[in-house]
């Protein structure tokens, strides 16, 4: 986690943990997890998905393009019709 958004959330949390002060706010492991999970997963998979799917471009191998396709076509929740007109 360093020169990325990552390593600003790292320090803050390295530091708020290891405070010396015992009047700072003490955080469980849940707490811990849970804040990680929102600071770094996307809030919207579906929507996610849907963007990575619009950029989704066939460069080497038909095969890899299938794969990725189908992988972000079941996170997107498209129906049939939809699938098919995002593959063209």
């Amino acid at each position: 986690m360093t020169d990325r958004p990552g390593e600003f959330w790292k320090n803050k949390k390295t530091d708020l943990l290891l405070a010396s002060d015992t009047e700072a706010e003490k955080v469980t492991r849940g707490e811990f997890i849970e804040d990680f999970k929102m600071s770094f997963q996307p809030l919207d998979t579906a929507l996610e998905a849907q963007m990575k799917l619009r950029d989704l471009k066939m460069k080497e191998r038909a095969d890899e393009y299938t794969y990725q396709f189908t992988y972000l076509a079941k996170q997107t929740r498209y129906n049939d019709a939809a699938q098919i007109e995002a593959f063209k």
